[in-house]
């Protein structure tokens, strides 16, 4: 659909399009990402033949786009450009009618039946039919924005470029106007090429994408949850550092930004603190924890990690509070605590520190009934660091309560029911020292559960 070969451009002597090759296939949602004067909206108007390239071809299915005729352009083309001035005060219905100029014939042409089914529905899928009698003027940014995209769909391209689309509108109506565009690409064949600043959008909407550099020419081109995964090009190309994760609902890459470190390093300070039936272990600042807890589950950001029997504590009259209801209760913020459950008391808890070039500190809380074990480790670990310290934790604590089992004196032991473990994150993590933390892990999670069985002290 879209062909650009060795394509260089610019304004005067200025090149700001540097030896761009791009293909977009027929059907396809194309998104073209990089930072600001990067050349994206001059590579947009070389592509529409509004900017005659200075080298280089530019072929629009299969023609030189300067080929094109203003009305084949406009059958083929539509433009939906980051600002639109109107300069006459037509109403929002009148405005979205323009968008059928291409398909009529003849200098005054009226709106055919055909015209009219087609400006409804673009009205209707943009959510703007309420206003066909406003003023477009009147209009807010993103009322304005979505009566332009109204205009574009009514037009019927087979090929829809946009600049920037989601300029002026709210988180609902940004998803909203590529979802509309998503499912027009889906169940009717557009074509869509989308200028997008936000690469976690493009990585949920668009098949393919390409990143222009700060010199205008294509540094990394490709599916893009696998193009977010390159954090290290990216971060360059943007000059920041940047984290990719795994979105937790579609099957696409996010990036988050990573800002400078915190003075104090990879240090943890924590305490012990008791009160009303719950024990809690508080950070002297947020840390991240993977865990299967009652309340806070998965990966989350916590001061506070709670060990609690069944969480209400005392018989209470009427229906069991919520977790969010007894943690205020108790003065602690719901959005800053993990609880990790069981069957019984909390209990004493049992300590035991393994220092190294990794520190790592088991606490485990509970008895026979069932234990919580909570796993802090020193040092910045990866998403891969933390599950691998999870799963080190419950492989040694079975083997701990497999042991106990085999003592005839010491009963029948627990099960442990919640594990937390809990540090600090480490962009792309050190994947030998993580290695090496497995055995810490797991000595200090075997000393504590067995201790904590055996109604052990405090600290060992």
């Amino acid at each position: 659909m879209i062909e650009l070969s060795e394509v260089h451009g610019g304004y005067g002597e200025r090149m700001v399009v540097r030896g761009v090759s791009l293909r977009v296939e027929r059907g396809e949602f194309f998104a073209l990402l990089g930072p600001n004067g990067s050349g994206k909206t001059t590579l947009l108007q070389l592509i529409t033949g509004l900017l005659p390239p200075a080298r280089g071809s530019v072929l629009l299915d299969g023609r030189p786009a300067c080929e094109y005729s203003a009305i084949e352009r406009a059958r083929l083309v539509t433009v939906l450009g980051q600002e639109e001035r109107i300069s006459f005060d037509f109403t929002v219905e009148e405005i979205v009618a323009l968008g059928r100029y291409p398909h009529q014939r003849g200098w005054f042409a009226a709106l055919t039946r055909e015209d009219r089914a087609a400006v409804e529905e673009a009205m209707e899928l943009t959510q703007v039919s309420a206003y066909r009698h406003t003023a477009f003027r009147r209009l807010s940014g993103g009322e304005k924005q979505r009566v332009l995209l109204a205009k574009a769909l009514a037009q019927q391209p087979k090929l829809l470029l946009l600049d920037e689309p989601t300029n002026h509108l709210d988180l609902h109506h940004a998803y909203g106007m590529l979802s509309l565009l998503k499912e027009r690409q889906r169940t009717q064949g557009l074509t869509v090429l989308a200028i997008l600043h936000d690469l976690n959008m493009a990585a949920m909407f668009a098949d393919r994408a390409a990143i222009l550099d700060g010199g205008g020419a294509v540094a990394e081109a490709g599916a893009p949850s696998s193009l977010l995964r390159r954090t290290e090009r990216i971060g360059s190309i943007y000059r920041m550092e940047l984290s990719a994760v795994a979105h937790p609902a579609v099957p696409a890459a996010q990036l988050h930004a990573v800002p400078a470190p915190e003075s104090g390093g990879q240090a943890l300070a924590w305490r012990l603190e008791s009160s009303d039936g719950i024990t809690r272990i508080a950070f002297d600042r947020a840390v991240r924890t993977l865990s299967n807890a009652a309340h806070g589950a998965g990966f989350q950001w916590t001061r506070h990690i709670c060990f609690a029997g069944k969480l209400a504590g005392e018989q209470a009259v009427g229906p069991e509070p919520t977790p969010d209801e007894l943690l205020t209760a108790r003065g602690i913020p719901p959005e800053t605590a993990v609880v990790l459950e069981g069957a019984d008391s909390a209990g004493e808890p049992t300590i035991v520190r393994k220092s190294g070039p990794t520190p790592v500190e088991a606490v485990a809380a509970g008895g026979r009934g069932s234990l919580r074990l909570c796993v802090i480790v020193g040092g910045g670990m990866s998403d891969g660091g933390f599950a691998g310290a999870l799963l080190a934790a419950g492989e040694a604590a079975a083997r701990a309560i497999a042991d106990a089992g085999d003592n005839r004196a010491a009963g029948e032991p627990g099960a442990v029911r919640s594990i937390a473990v809990a540090g600090l994150p480490m962009s792309g993590g050190d994947a030998q020292r993580e290695r090496e933390l497995s055995p810490s892990v797991s000595q200090a999670v075997y000393e504590a559960v067995s201790a904590a069985i055996q109604g052990g002290a405090y600290e060992v």
